[in-house]
């Protein structure tokens, strides 16, 4: 191995952590600005049994990431360029499970589209009418953005989603408390 191959190899590697610690920010950012909302919603329910719910969560979420970074990890780089990667997975037990898990998917992306929705109109509107409106803005806007694909949508907005997602969390820190 030459030396200039190694420096390649040395650059790739501080720039890969790099990227992983903003890609680690933006992942989060890009979380809370659809989990705030939702949560702000929420709120009249979950009085009184936030630690119990965050505990509850974190552990369930922690075993679920744990089961996929597993079975992401045993079928390795047969995954490259395959955009929901679980789903070739789930297709190697059969095709029923696919469409299954398929199913389900569709009905999260929808279900956390809604509402994302909801919370972003309930708290943008001060009355019947804006809420309306709102709502008929979302799903007018709705139509063109179903064109452009999953991942277009996601490489174009995820970045986006996530800088205005920190721009929350900070006036959230720092100006709310």
């Amino acid at each position: 191995m030459s030396y200039g191959e190694i420096e390649q190899i040395k650059g790739t590697m501080i720039e890969a952590k790099t990227n992983w610690f903003l890609a680690s920010l933006e992942y989060a950012s890009y979380n809370s600005i659809l989990l705030i909302p939702i949560l702000i919603g929420l709120k009249k329910y979950t009085c009184q049994k936030e630690k119990k719910i965050s505990i509850t969560t974190s552990i369930i979420f922690f075993l679920l990431a744990t089961i996929l970074y597993f079975i992401l990890q045993k079928e390795g780089a047969s995954l490259d360029n395959i955009e929901l990667p679980i789903i070739h997975i789930v297709k190697q037990y059969g095709t029923m499970y696919q469409y299954i898990y398929g199913a389900v998917i569709v009905s999260a992306i929808y279900t956390s589209a809604i509402a994302a929705g909801y919370g972003f109109a309930e708290n943008c509107s001060n009355d019947k009418k804006t809420y309306k409106t709102i709502c008929m803005l979302i799903c007018i806007t709705a139509i063109p953005i179903s064109k452009l694909g999953f991942s277009y949508l996601v490489n174009a907005l995820y970045p986006v989603f996530g800088l205005l997602g920190l721009v929350q969390i900070i006036y959230i820190l720092l100006i709310k408390n």
